[in-house]
């Protein structure tokens, strides 16, 4: 579930943003769909339970930690959208 946390760094304009959305949200739900295949039928099979959930959790604490880092080099004045008063 890293497409809601990770969304800022695929929008760094208004300009297509319902677009880059829809690609991020495709991306990640590809990510759950092949990882959860590949954690049933292989890992868990081959390699038993508690490594997989080692490894998913090594996984989750890598992005986790990617995130942050990544997330020191963006310029938060830039992402801002303006408001518009509609009513």
């Amino acid at each position: 579930m890293g497409a809601p946390g990770s969304r800022q760094f695929f929008i760094r304009s208004t300009e297509n943003v319902g677009t880059r959305v829809a690609l991020l949200y495709f991306i990640n739900s590809f990510g759950v769909v092949a990882g959860t295949l590949i954690a049933g039928f292989y890992v868990v099979e081959q390699q038993g339970l508690i490594v997989g959930l080692l490894a998913t959790g090594s996984v989750h604490i890598i992005l986790g930690l990617l995130i942050l880092i990544m997330d020191k080099g963006l310029h938060k004045e830039s992402l801002r959208i303006p408001y518009q008063w509609t009513g």
